[in-house]
């Protein structure tokens, strides 16, 4: 599988200083490139234990064990009209909760979440 994964640590820091390190990681599963690997590729997502996940050009059938999921709607209807039914453009996963999401400029193609941490909401957008 050469799919690229990438994850980093960061120190998050509010309006009151105080302080809070996530784990946030981020993979292109590259439109299902690789589904004979499904058991792996959710394997590798549990065990990374992100406190933020985020998959790109991703498929419903990859669903890592996280408390809180959310996701752009699934592209079959959109042109051009080659996507599998389950395919969709972006998913964050997270074991915080989720307060709210927004309205994105291209609701397909981006997500924005904001979630309950124990330092106060954080707001987490992503855009393919």
């Amino acid at each position: 599988m050469e799919s690229f994964l990438c994850y980093n640590y960061y120190c998050i820091t509010n309006y009151f200083k105080k302080e809070i390190a996530m784990k946030i990681a981020t993979w292109n599963v590259e439109r299902w490139k690789h589904k004979s690997a499904l058991g792996e590729m959710r394997h590798i997502c549990d065990e990374l234990n992100a406190d933020i996940l985020v998959l790109t050009e991703t498929d419903s059938r990859l669903h890592p064990d996280y408390r809180c999921d959310c996701h752009t709607p699934l592209l079959f209807e959109q042109p051009p009209l080659y996507y599998k039914l389950t395919e969709n453009s972006v998913s964050i996963f997270t074991n915080y909760p989720c307060v709210s999401s927004y309205t994105t400029y291209d609701a397909n193609t981006s997500l924005c979440i904001e979630l309950k941490t124990e330092i106060g909401d954080l707001c987490s957008s992503v855009k393919i």
